[in-house]
């Protein structure tokens, strides 16, 4: 069983973000798409910075927090890893605007098959998130100094 999920996070919900905000690592993998504002997040003891329609992933059992500014939104997919082939932590700046609809849109999907959890919405899910997975790869692949 695929155990997936989707977090809608807010600068302004001050009352969840604590759990985020603190240093800590998650049992499964997660993909943290902004798509408003900016964050801050510290990433196996690296800080970064984060601003719309920017793609973090971060592996399972990682070190990492996020910190929203005020206004700011990030959608988080907490997900088992399907691919044979993890990939190291990465951040991932998406200027291109059919690269964001795709983001965006996997994300959704992913959404949508986990909260309406009708009849197939499991092999759903995990073809969604196999998707993005792929997506992030090949957008890996492409980068400059991908390794061959």
């Amino acid at each position: 069983m695929l155990d997936t999920q989707v977090l809608l996070l807010s600068g302004s919900n001050t009352i969840k973000a604590w759990r985020h905000e603190m240093i800590h690592s998650e049992p499964k993998d997660s993909y943290l798409w902004i798509t408003r504002g900016q964050a801050k997040a510290i990433l196996n003891g690296a800080q970064i910075g984060l601003t719309m329609n920017t793609l973090v992933y971060v592996p399972a059992h990682s070190s990492f927090s996020l910190s929203l500014s005020a206004g700011s939104y990030c959608m988080m997919v907490q997900t088992e890893f399907l691919a044979k082939d993890a990939f190291a932590p990465a951040r991932l700046r998406i200027a291109d605007v059919g690269a964001q609809k795709d983001v965006a849109n996997l994300i959704e999907n992913i959404r949508m098959e986990t909260d309406t959890a009708v009849l197939g919405f499991q092999r759903a899910t995990k073809a969604h998130v196999l998707l993005l997975e792929v997506w992030v790869s090949r957008i890996l692949a492409r980068q400059p100094d991908a390794p061959d």
